[in-house]
């Protein structure tokens, strides 16, 4: 990576940065995936003012990733115990994608779960869409496939995921 990037742990103040450049990465990266409806419904359903208060206050922790002071990506992961934390959304600008800022914002989650586990094994697991070309970074940073499934969301929309995990 030859650029600086500065990390920024998410308060509520920040959810309006969330929002915006989560609008622009979300619909992007679905828009040859799923249905423009189905797109808008699941950006209203995660990133409303209401649903991001609520993943924050139920313990979803956000990161921003900034460069020369603009948001070009974030991340949001949640301990689900002791030994297993759940990555959630990795988001990058385009413009920053394929530069090493995905590694960066994930391996900063792997060492946030170790740092959790206190010492245990422990693995951090992720829904990825079976479409979605992240699929095949998250196998590059040495994610392995544990099963799939079709999630019911709400008006008859999918989430039809591949399940991956790393331990560490």
């Amino acid at each position: 990576m030859n650029f600086a990037i500065e990390l920024k742990e998410v308060e509520f103040s920040h959810i309006p940065i969330i929002r915006e450049l989560a609008r622009v990465c979300f619909f992007e990266t679905y828009r040859d995936i799923l249905s423009s409806d189905q797109i808008n419904y699941m950006y209203d359903w995660m990133y409303s003012e209401t649903s991001l208060e609520n993943q924050i206050k139920s313990g979803h922790k956000f990161v921003l990733a900034y460069h020369d002071n603009e948001c070009v990506g974030y991340v949001s992961y949640q301990f689900e115990s002791l030994t297993t934390t759940h990555l959630h959304k990795l988001y990058l600008s385009t413009d920053f994608q394929g530069k090493g800022l995905g590694k960066l914002l994930i391996n900063y989650v792997f060492a946030k779960a170790k740092e959790y586990s206190r010492g245990e094994t422990c693995h951090v697991d992720l829904n990825v869409n079976r479409e979605n070309k992240a699929y095949y970074f998250y196998k590059k940073m040495g994610m392995i496939e544990v099963g799939s499934g079709d999630f019911p969301i709400g008006e008859g929309y999918y989430m039809c995921d591949y399940i991956m995990r790393k331990v560490l």
